[in-house]
């Protein structure tokens, strides 16, 4: 009894020590009037500490970190160490419905030039940088409209024309910083069409006009030396005027404009309109093709290239030009000589075109010899073996798809069709590859120029039947039961050109090559025209750019086109 007694007495000494330290620790201390004012007077985050009531000044730990003369700030300190917890949550100050951020709301961002859409009352207004926009806006491919302090305004045709805010799209595109907080669309645009005759090799080409962020050196035009050029737009902007110019529809970037035109010259030719009349001549022409067909134009000069019904089609002897192309690689890289020997088995041998599917097993021949054949004869049983040489598709097909025609596969040999996979081209890819070897950019010198060689001597020739004697040409054919195919290359004075015209399903097989030749003689004749041009000297500069101005107005809609009036 003593000892559960004495135990019981120790416990309740302990706990009566440890209260009383609590007591006079938390109730004795100063601290107790602090802790007491905050729950008498509720705390008010909105209410300056410079105003709060005079009866604070009594509380002994404010009295020791302030004098009574001077404004009254409670420290980070002191809020972390003598208020409560809630005190300094950040859900205290976040932006509720009356708060000043929120006299505004958004409706939605942009999310394109720090462009966004806010309320203001019952309207919906365009701000940037929390300040109602004023300029051109277009938003989701649809029509542009100016802003004037965040509100649309409806402009009438001539204010559009006055402001030279034709190409909205394109003035959106390049804005630019005069201060790294303060956006300015700090530029003129021009919308206008013509075309120059670059004569400087040190003139530099960027992606975009200086004083873009986008800005970046491409190239200079070393190697363009009397290319033509169409220009679409001038941009003025503090660092000069810049020229957005093109080779036919394929952009090249922009160039310092010249008003002297020593680095370039005005011309009257323009490659966007050659590439629209042969492709308005293809349209046209093609509608006679007493078949189902296909056509392209490549201007080798510059890899130009406008097609019409650019479609799959099997390409009968055709395909054997991607084999040659191979075989010349094999050349080049000095896997293959003319001189290597090939001999006939009867896995190559095959009928149709050629002379040689009747010489025994084991016969003999020069890559060389069989290269011939196939421009002189289109030996099948040549491409075969030239196929198997050349590593079949396996090494031909990725030969071609490495110049970017993928339409084309050379997956297997002539009459192999039980074990062939994609035998296939396109027109456009044909006249593309056949401007490549024309340009020595398929395998270079000297191996594209004496495949062109080779290919001179191919006696069938659709589409240069009505082409003047005095144009070189070569081209290879391809014929089927149901196909009759031509892709030739025509040198002319003027510069180099290739054409395709594939066919199918023919309901008069045996009108089709002379209708081939007639749409040939067609695009030569608007090809001539077009380039004589460039010959033409432009001598009144003047009345060169008044023409293109009123020609650019035209295309707008922006100026009336005048109409005979019969009376």
């Amino acid at each position: 009894m003593n000892d559960s007694y004495q135990k019981r007495l120790i416990s309740f000494i302990i706990i009566a020590t440890l209260f009383s330290t609590l007591f006079f620790t938390f109730v004795s201390s100063p601290q107790r009037y602090l802790i007491g004012n905050l729950f008498k007077k509720p705390i008010n985050t909105s209410v300056e500490y410079d105003n709060l009531d005079i009866e604070l000044y009594e509380n002994p730990v404010i009295q020791t970190h302030s004098n009574r003369d001077q404004k009254i700030s409670l420290s980070s300190e002191l809020t972390s160490q003598y208020m409560p917890r809630f005190y300094n949550r950040p859900e205290l100050v976040a932006p509720t419905l009356a708060s000043k951020i929120n006299q505004k709301p958004l409706i939605e961002d942009i999310g394109v030039a720090e462009l966004a859409w806010k309320r203001d009352g019952l309207q919906e207004v365009l701000y940037q940088r929390n300040k109602p926009y004023t300029g051109w806006f277009q938003e989701g491919g649809r029509r542009g409209y100016f802003y004037q302090d965040g509100m649309r305004q409806d402009l009438s045709a001539n204010e559009l024309i006055r402001r030279q805010v034709s190409d909205l799209f394109t003035s959106n595109k390049y804005p630019f910083y005069i201060t790294p907080h303060n956006r300015r669309e700090h530029f003129t645009l021009k919308p206008i069409k013509y075309s120059i005759l670059i004569k400087s090799p040190s003139l530099s080409i960027y992606s975009d006009p200086p004083g873009l962020l986008s800005a970046r050196y491409v190239q200079n035009t070393q190697d363009l030396i009397d290319s033509p050029m169409d220009v679409t737009q001038e941009l003025t902007n503090q660092y000069g005027t810049w020229l957005h110019v093109y080779f036919g529809y394929d952009e090249l970037g922009w160039i310092k404009k010249d008003s002297n035109y020593s680095d370039y010259v005005l011309t009257y030719y323009s490659e966007r309109e050659l590439l629209d009349d042969v492709e308005a001549t293809l349209e046209t022409y093609l509608g006679y093709v007493s078949a189902t067909a296909g056509a392209s134009f490549v201007n080798s000069e510059h890899l130009t290239q406008v097609s019409v019904n650019n479609q799959i089609f099997f390409p009968a002897s055709t395909q054997k030009i991607y084999v040659l192309g191979k075989i010349y690689e094999l050349y080049k890289t000095g896997e293959l000589s003319p001189d290597s020997m090939v001999f006939l088995s009867d896995e190559n041998r095959v009928p149709g075109a050629g002379i040689i599917q009747g010489d025994p097993n084991g016969t003999q021949y020069t890559v060389d010899y069989l290269v011939d054949l196939i421009a002189l004869y289109s030996d099948n049983t040549a491409a075969n073996m030239l196929i198997e040489v050349a590593g079949e598709g396996e090494w031909i097909t990725p030969f071609v798809h490495h110049f970017g025609l993928k339409d084309t596969f050379v997956d297997g040999k002539y009459y192999h069709g039980s074990t062939n996979r994609r035998f296939q081209t396109s027109p456009g890819d044909a006249a593309r590859y056949f401007a490549l070897i024309a340009r020595n950019e398929l395998n270079g010198e000297p191996w594209d120029r004496q495949l062109i060689q080779k290919l001179m001597t191919n006696p069938w020739r659709f589409l240069s039947g009505y082409i003047p004697s005095n144009i070189v040409t070569w081209n290879k054919t391809g014929l089927g039961s149901t196909e009759q195919n031509d892709v030739a290359a025509f040198e002319t004075d003027y510069g180099t050109y290739t054409l395709a015209v594939y066919t199918e399903n023919p309901y008069n097989y045996d009108a089709i090559p002379d209708q081939m030749g007639i749409l040939s003689k067609a695009v030569f004749d608007v090809y001539i025209n077009h380039r004589l041009l460039l010959w033409e000297p432009v001598t009144d500069i003047k009345a060169y750019f008044e023409e293109k101005e009123r020609e650019t107005l035209i295309e707008n809609d922006s100026l009336p086109v005048e109409e005979e009036v019969a009376y």
